[in-house]
């Protein structure tokens, strides 16, 4: 009887310790979103970043290019250099152009994940071959696109694992 009464201590300490965790990496994962300021080095094609979004690392860039000179483009790439709030590096994605007509319009949508960082400023270039699409982030690129609810899934698994081994006695 003794042991039950002892494991059901440890389910409720475990169960508030768990609770408690969940809460705090909550806070920690799910920043404010902010608008992200862009800003380009060339002319033309013209590009309008109609709606950029940056919550808790994942980054989401809407709008439109257009070719606004006399000839066609044959293939370019629109190369995005992701930057935080403190002017830190943090990644690039690219946008093919392929054969693209004076005058035409075609849609941007850009969208990746930075851990748990803020991306602050976005740098829009025109290159001439496809640039590698780098994400820089704290835990490399391990959990590829994954969103902030499994982080705090894992933050929650991991510290609760911690709590139990910190807090019972070892056999």
């Amino acid at each position: 009887m003794d042991r039950l009464k002892t494991f059901k201590w440890y389910f409720i300490i475990f169960a508030l310790f768990f609770s408690a965790t969940w809460l705090l990496t909550s806070g920690v994962a799910m920043k404010k979103s902010n608008e992200v300021v862009y800003k380009t080095d060339f002319a033309s094609p013209a590009v309008n970043i109609t709606s950029s979004t940056a919550n808790g690392g994942k980054v989401h860039l809407t709008g439109k290019v257009t070719n606004n000179t006399d000839s066609a483009i044959g293939l370019k790439y629109l190369k995005f250099d992701f930057f935080d709030e403190n002017g830190a590096y943090l990644g690039t994605k690219s946008q093919e152009l392929k054969n693209f007509h004076p005058g035409e319009t075609n849609n941007i949508d850009v969208s990746t994940m930075f851990s748990h960082t803020n991306v602050g400023d976005v740098k829009v270039s025109l290159a001439d071959s496809k640039p590698e699409d780098v994400t820089n982030s704290v835990f490399g690129n391990m959990f590829g696109d994954i969103n902030n609810s499994q982080y705090k899934d894992l933050y929650t698994i991991f510290g609760g694992l911690l709590f139990l081994c910190l807090i019972l006695p070892p056999w």
